[in-house]
């Protein structure tokens, strides 16, 4: 299988539609063929501090997700170190209370309780395993 930087956006031209799962794309390159797995991509902007974040997770197995956290806030990049590159499935479908994301941001940046990246995290990781629809969350003050 060729390395992904050396495929062309034309390379994924067939979405599994047939199977329901729209995550999925088959390539032919070179003659190559494979399948990936497409990521979920959140971003989260807060006005209060200013900071945007960019969350991407890409499911590795069924088991295995990786995690890639983009951000101009000091605090998200040390908390993004905490929580790793690499999370399972378990990890993140646990409770507030048990979860690998909250408890490891809580323990990096403990003053930003208010900030909505560790939620975003969550609920990237559960879209790209398939149990949350990929649609936006809003607070708003009103």
């Amino acid at each position: 299988m060729p390395c992904a930087d050396k495929l062309t956006e034309p390379a994924f031209t067939n979405l599994n539609k047939s199977t329901g799962d729209l995550r999925k794309a088959t390539f032919e390159l070179g003659g190559f063929s494979g399948e990936v797995f497409l990521t979920t991509t959140v971003e989260v902007s807060d006005d209060n501090c200013h900071h945007k974040s960019l969350i991407t997770v890409s499911k590795i197995s069924s088991d295995l997700l990786s995690l890639n956290i983009e951000s101009g806030c000091e605090h998200i990049k040390k908390a993004a170190a905490s929580v790793g590159q690499n999370l399972n499935r378990s990890a993140v479908t646990e409770p507030f209370d048990h979860n690998i994301v909250y408890k490891k941001i809580a323990e990096s940046m403990p003053g930003c309780v208010v900030c909505a990246v560790p939620c975003a995290i969550v609920k990237a990781s559960w879209a790209e395993l398939g149990m949350n629809l990929k649609k936006g969350a809003h607070i708003q003050f009103i």
